[in-house]
């Protein structure tokens, strides 16, 4: 009897640790369950075909997603409290562009205040976005080869000292290629992505020259509309005159390029223009006013010209569409030119990219 009992109880114990056992198993899946509609914290960004969705789980009344000077849209939130929404962007995996996530919250007193929410990386102003067909974020050298140089040109033009920011490789030639930029204080974020390319030997030595814009007269130093604008003018000379010479040395027997974005686009278009034999190409990145022809049609007067390289965003639609027009007006007259349709809107994280990818194509190492 004795002996049957302790069967009993063995087979008792063992049918209860098989209860505790799936107990157990039941218990850990519905807690899996419950994380999983809290999957995750903060935001999320996913591309399924031509759509973006997106998705922000965190404190916040009213959520926004927004595409830099671009495109825009509230997001609604679920049962789960999970805000959400999607955006159609036909080719998004070939898309990069910068984007903000704005969320507001209504405080004790009824009105919506700003959450603050950016990028962790103190680095960067927005969130980045990056197809899966473009090339991943460039990176920066974390100790220069070369040098950045910050100086001067005392003009006599502009009646001022103008900045100018110089990167130079670390190993220079009479043919090393120099690019001219304006707006150039730029050079300096640019030049630590440009070295470690050097670095890295996926490109050739280049000398970026970067002249700074004027702080109260960028706009009329940089656009030419065919009238008289004595600002431009003295712009234009101040360039040719005493920028060039001082930067060229006598045996120097390089390449020449332009590169500018926005209004600073448009002073490289006008100068490929109106003085071809200067340049081997010109960069000109989402041009805003000059090729739009507004106050007086652009003449073609020479035989040969440089070659250009140029971009606009398609949601920057009023730029976009000018430039669109004005490339085909290119063609007509048998100039060498390439539009990129940008999938973004007017997005300097975007200029720069596509400027590094120049770069990569024009000067790669053989």
């Amino acid at each position: 009897m004795l002996q049957k009992l302790q069967l009993l109880g063995a087979r008792l114990l063992s049918v209860l640790n098989i209860f505790i056992l799936l107990s157990s198993v039941i218990l850990l899946t519905l807690l899996s369950c419950e994380e999983s509609s809290h999957e995750f914290y903060g935001l999320q960004l996913e591309a399924d075909g031509d759509i973006l969705k997106v998705r922000y789980n965190g404190e916040g009344d009213i959520v926004q997603f927004k595409m830099f000077e671009g495109l825009d849209l509230i997001l609604k939130q679920n049962e789960k409290g999970i805000f959400e929404g999607q955006l159609s962007i036909p080719d998004i995996n070939d898309a990069i562009f910068s984007y903000d996530l704005l969320v507001h919250k209504k405080a004790a007193s009824g009105k919506m205040v700003k959450v603050p929410y950016g990028p962790a990386d103190s680095d960067r102003q927005r969130f980045y976005w990056m197809g899966k067909n473009r090339k991943i974020d460039y990176n920066k050298s974390a100790s220069l080869e070369g040098k950045v140089v910050e100086d001067s040109v005392e003009s006599i033009y502009l009646w001022e000292s103008r900045g100018v920011t110089i990167y130079y490789p670390l190993a220079i030639s009479d043919n090393t290629p120099i690019i001219y930029f304006t707006d150039g204080s730029v050079v300096a974020d640019y030049a630590p992505y440009v070295d470690e390319l050097i670095k890295k030997k996926e490109i050739a030595p280049v000398i970026l020259i970067g002249v700074h814009s004027s702080t109260e007269n960028r706009y009329q130093e940089y656009v030419n509309h065919g009238i008289d604008n004595e600002l431009f003018i003295k712009h234009e000379s101040f360039f040719y005159e005493e920028v060039l010479p001082k930067y060229e040395q006598e045996n120097w027997k390089g390449k020449r390029y332009l590169y500018g974005f926005s209004n600073g686009a448009a002073f490289g278009m006008y100068n490929g223009i109106n003085h071809p034999a200067k340049f081997e190409k010109i960069i000109a990145y989402s041009t805003a006013d000059y090729v739009s022809e507004m106050i007086s049609p652009i003449e073609f007067k020479f035989d040969e010209y440089p070659v250009f390289i140029m971009g606009a965003g398609r949601y920057e639609e009023s730029i976009f569409n000018d430039n669109t027009a004005f490339v085909e007006k290119m063609k007509a007259n048998n100039i060498d030119v390439e539009l990129k349709e940008l999938i973004s809107g007017h997005d300097s994280f975007v200029w720069k990219m596509e400027f590094l990818k120049f770069l990569e194509e024009e000067l790669a190492m053989l």
